[in-house]
């Protein structure tokens, strides 16, 4: 007994040192600094571990975006990482009012720190103007003369970490604009890329990615000196129990009976979530019940799922304080999202989704400039605005690639096109006549349909566990109204012939009735099911502008958008851009962080 108190107290301040600490810091870099309300801001994320020179974070796979000024958050969004690079876009609404914005960042782990502060995660600052309403953030703006507005110019060209990347222009008369990026250092680049019109608006004041960069590196030093200093106080204070265990150790063994040990001490536990390594976590509670009724469902499944062909469904298990968390892939878009709770027959207890966003309070942003000499511009800006939105402006935008996961894998599945066959009025007919996986089969009084699944080589039964029986990708516990549901509405049945797990549950065997409508047309849930629009990560997109047509009003404020350039060591690459013929200057800025950990900006 005293010799394993001695080495656990000698271990652990060893233990606590030989931990890896990562903070993650996220910039958000935009495509401009200056927009209009119902314009469209391009982001590109960077995770990155301040604590390990500055390299790109593989922790968390989600990075959460609001737009804030002193009124409070006007917009959020998600963004999805890989190896700490995302992309995507956010919205803002036609009523937003003029004035700055800050854009806040930041993960789930990062939130969960005790000393997250949201002040110390803004990217930088932006401008909207609202050119349709006089609404504007309270206090938020300013108004100056022609004059007092021109001197606040400043010179437009800046860069940080000179020389590591360079930027050469040649417009041609096509009216295209040939920009060759050449990366001058010895280590890979990642950057975003964006050209946009430059007009006589002077954008908001702002800091670098290399600043922002900095100041993360510097925070995140101090934070590990003071670790450092709390861990050999620890340390002290560890061989000092140790010492006293060790005194006191022939009395306990004494005390205690013959052959018996002392109870180790409670471990403990940390209010930290984990992170978000897979993608979303989405939290939820159960809402509108009793402490009782709580306690009933404790232990039930739970799900949450998608509206789609391919099924994006997710299934969790109520803990005992009839809490939920679902660990997702990530889900792309804003959907429609099923919450269920399996053989729920209280109609007002539901799942209710907790929003993940920490909607800060922030002080200190400056006010938004301006003057009457902007007028044109605004209007401008404005008419470019509608002009996109009239002319779907968004199909000159590539989406990029994301990660996918489906529910049901396709190299394994079986899909039966069901206009391939001869048409049943009866969905029994189906299982009867050619579908050989699925039939009806009855268990305790009840119809369930089976899905014949694959356990070994050559060896395939119908197991009398229960199977995963989905309408376009959404579970339907009830069978019954598959069994009676109209197979005219159905384009195709998928079936996944092998034991599936999907959360804590498994289920053997899988199928998906998909409907021409994708929309579960004719199915009814309980008053316990709640359908919610949930807002998913934004998709990834470029605005590269490639297929622009002749018949397009080419009133473009942003020319050009790439989010993730990689450029290897020593090489260039080119672009071409075509630039609309009312655009005079062209505003140009890349900004990235090389492999080793190095920030750079251009702004031309």
């Amino acid at each position: 007994m005293k010799s394993r108190l001695l080495l656990f107290f000698l271990l652990l301040p060893l233990c606590a040192g030989a931990q890896t600490t990562v903070v993650e810091k996220t910039y958000i870099s935009t495509d401009r600094e200056i927009y209009v309300s119902g314009d469209k801001i391009w982001c590109s994320a960077f995770c990155v571990d301040a604590a390990n020179g500055l390299r790109p974070s593989s922790l968390s796979a989600i990075a959460y975006v609001e737009i804030v000024s002193e009124d409070g958050t006007l917009e959020s969004g998600k963004i999805a990482l890989s190896e700490g690079r995302g992309a995507g876009t956010i919205e803002i609404p036609a009523t937003a009012p003029t004035g700055n914005y800050r854009i806040v960042a930041y993960t789930a782990y990062t939130k969960n720190a005790p000393d997250f502060n949201p002040q110390e995660h803004i990217s930088k600052t932006i401008s909207i103007f609202n050119t349709s309403t006089k609404e504007r953030v309270k206090n938020g703006v300013k108004i100056l003369s022609d004059s007092e507005y021109d001197a606040l110019r400043t010179p437009a060209s800046t860069q940080t970490a000179a020389g590591a990347l360079s930027i050469a222009c040649h417009r041609n008369a096509e009216g295209y604009l040939e920009v060759v990026l050449t990366n001058n250092s010895a280590a890979p680049a990642d950057l975003s890329l964006s050209l946009s019109n430059r007009d006589g608006i002077i954008p908001p004041d702002n800091t670098s990615i290399g600043a922002f960069m900095g100041a993360a590196a510097s925070a995140a030093q101090a934070a590990a000196g003071a670790e450092s200093a709390a861990a050999r106080a620890s340390a002290r204070a560890a061989s000092a129990t140790a010492a006293t265990a060790a005194a006191a150790g022939a009395s306990a063994a004494a005390r205690a009976s013959a052959g018996a040990e002392s109870a180790p001490a409670a471990a403990v536990s940390t209010a930290a979530e984990l992170p978000e390594y897979e993608g979303e976590i989405i939290r939820g509670r159960i809402a509108g019940a009793t402490t009782d009724e709580i306690e009933g469902l404790k232990g039930r499944s739970a799900f949450i799922s998608v509206p789609t062909e391919k099924s994006d469904l997710y299934s969790s298990v109520v803990d005992n304080d009839g809490m939920i968390k679902f660990v997702t892939n990530n889900i792309y878009g804003t959907k429609e999202m099923v919450c269920e709770i399996e053989n729920n027959d209280l109609a007002r207890c539901h799942i209710e989704l907790i929003s993940p966003f920490v909607s800060p309070k922030l002080k200190g942003i400056p006010a938004l400039q301006m003057a009457p000499s902007i007028k044109e511009d605004l209007q401008r800006r404005g008419l470019s605005v509608q002009l996109c939105r009239s002319f779907s402006a968004d199909t000159l935008a590539s989406l990029m690639p994301i990660r996918e996961n489906p529910l049901i894998p396709s190299y394994d599945a079986i899909e039966y096109k069901l206009d391939d066959y001869k048409r049943f009025p009866v969905m029994r007919e189906l299982f009867i006549e050619f579908i050989n996986e699925i039939k009806v089969r009855k268990v305790d009084g009840k119809e369930q349909l089976k899905v014949k699944t694959h356990l070994e080589e050559r060896v395939s039964l119908f197991d009398k566990n229960n199977s995963l029986i989905m309408v376009d990708g959404i579970p339907v516990f009830d069978h019954s109204q598959v069994i009676e549901y109209d197979p005219l509405l159905v384009e195709s049945v998928v079936v996944y012939p092998y034991k599936y797990y999907t959360g804590w549950r498994s289920f053997c065997g899988m199928a998906n009735f998909v409907t021409y409508k994708k929309n579960l047309p004719g199915i009814k849930f309980n008053d316990g099911v709640r359908v919610v629009q949930f807002k998913g990560c934004s998709y990834p997109m470029a605005f590269t502008c490639q297929e622009i047509g002749e018949d397009f009003p080419d009133y473009r404020e942003l020319l050009y958008w790439h989010p993730q350039i990689k450029l290897p060591a020593g090489e260039s690459s080119s672009i071409k851009v075509k630039i609309p013929a009312n655009v005079k200057e062209i505003r140009i800025c890349a900004e990235g962080m090389m492999e080793n950990g190095t920030p750079f900006s251009i702004n031309l």
